[in-house]
């Protein structure tokens, strides 16, 4: 065997790395798109009440943070708090979003002892009594007083667009890895076909 023939060989077997590469990327940006098209037809994204459960007359313990550009362990603007019976909560995402008069709320979250009620999922509040304490209980809605701070039309539409978005997202990101299989199999033709 030449040293041309086994060059290649090598430079075959590597395309073919690459080309087994790009087809489990393309098989993973498909199963994202499935995920998110699957999310809007269901639904599934929109908050239902029956899903959440009202903690009433809660007192901060401390003071509230607010974390605008990102809090510790969350995936983008926060505010993060604790109760006097040590559990953990923040708003993020679409919730933080959608606070209504938000300079407000941090403002009456400064203060150590203020009551609020809570609704948070029912699921992680039962994880969080009963077996970990550490979680941080996403707040759906948070009431001071008679006034509630959570928009959830405008959570539900956020959700609805974020959904639209990773799904463009994804389909740019597969048309670029289509691309990229097609190239790599047309130069794969033009390497094997003898001159």
């Amino acid at each position: 065997m030449t040293s041309y023939s086994k060059i290649t060989a090598r430079s075959r077997k590597i395309r073919q790395i690459v080309l087994a590469f790009y087809f489990l990327v393309f098989i993973l940006f498909i199963s994202f798109i499935i995920r998110d098209a699957v999310s809007l037809a269901k639904k599934s994204y929109i908050i239902n009440k029956k899903d959440l459960i009202r903690l009433d007359s809660l007192e901060q313990q401390g003071r509230a943070y607010q974390y605008p550009s990102g809090g510790k362990g969350s995936g983008g603007p926060t505010i993060q708090f604790k109760t006097s019976d040590q559990l953990s909560f923040e708003i993020s995402k679409e919730r933080y979003r959608s606070i209504e008069h938000i300079d407000l709320l941090c403002d009456k979250l400064a203060y150590h002892g203020i009551i609020f009620d809570a609704l948070v999922n029912k699921e992680d509040y039962t994880l969080a009594t009963e077996k970990n304490k550490d979680t941080r209980l996403e707040v759906y809605q948070i009431i001071i007083g008679n006034k509630e701070y959570i928009d959830i039309d405008k959570v539900n539409q956020l959700s609805k667009e974020t959904r639209i978005n990773s799904i463009l997202i994804w389909l740019m990101c597969l048309g670029l890895i289509v691309y990229s299989i097609y190239d790599a199999r047309k130069k794969e033709k033009q390497l094997s076909t003898p001159d």
